[in-house]
C-alpha cells in the first residue's frame, strides 16, 4: 500500500481490519502494478475557431479569440471576454459558441 507524502513515496503495511474480510472476497495486486487510465480523447473536428472570431461562453459571456494554438491533441484558446476578463480554455472543454458578427 503505497502512498505519497509531500512529494515522497511511503510504502505502508497492511491496514489490521483487512483480517476481518473473508479471503475469497479480496484480490490482490503486485506492488508495481498499476491501473492505467484511459487515453484522454479530444473532439474528432479540429476547432473551426481563429483569432478575431467572436464567441459566446454560457458563464463568461460575450468575447473574442486571442489566440489559438494546438496543444495534446486539443486547442488552448485564449478569449478576452467583456466582462470576465481574459480567460485560456480547452476547446474540448469549453462551451464556446461562435457569434456571427453583425454587418
Amino acid at each position: 500500500y503505497r502512498r505519497s507524502l509531500f512529494g515522497s513515496g511511503l510504502v505502508n503495511p497492511p491496514s489490521r481490519f483487512l483480517e476481518d474480510i473473508p479471503p475469497q472476497l479480496m484480490t490482490t495486486k503486485g506492488l508495481w502494478e498499476r491501473e492505467t487510465a484511459p487515453p484522454l480523447v479530444s473532439r474528432e473536428k479540429p476547432t473551426e475557431l481563429i483569432v478575431g472570431d467572436q464567441v459566446y461562453h454560457n458563464k463568461f459571456g460575450s468575447g473574442i479569440v486571442v489566440d489559438c494554438f494546438p496543444i495534446r491533441g486539443d486547442h488552448e484558446i485564449t478569449v478576452s471576454f467583456e466582462r470576465m476578463g481574459v480567460k485560456k480554455l480547452l476547446f474540448s472543454l469549453a462551451p464556446l459558441r461562435k457569434i456571427e458578427p453583425d454587418y
